[in-house]
């Protein structure tokens, strides 16, 4: 079954826009490779593509986040939430399924 999520990432601020290109492609080959489609994928304009975050992490104060709507099932989120841990330049990951949002709203 083909639902719709969102993954949002932070990146080091100290990251090179080569090593956000990267994990982005990194991401993109692990979904295309589960058969799942990235419908949309930003990064953060604001500061230079720097934000501010709510608390200290890792002694980071700012970092690059990244949105990506995914459609897909759930085994290439549990697949992307399992990579997304042990990625190195990463500060946090989240991804949440949005269809069921959606679906309400369309009522």
């Amino acid at each position: 079954m083909t639902r719709t999520y969102e993954l949002v990432y932070v990146a080091r601020p100290d990251s090179t826009d080569e090593q956000v290109a990267e994990l982005t492609k990194q991401i993109e080959a692990i979904v295309s490779r589960m058969g799942g489609t990235i419908e949309q994928s930003e990064a953060s304009l604001t500061f230079n593509g720097r934000r501010k975050l709510a608390y200290e992490i890792g002694h980071h104060k700012e970092g690059l986040y990244t949105l990506t709507v995914i459609k897909g099932g759930g085994a290439l989120v549990h697949e992307l939430d399992r990579r997304l841990k042990v990625t190195e330049g990463l500060l946090r990951h989240l991804i949440v399924r949005v269809d069921e949002d959606q679906q309400r709203a369309d009522r």
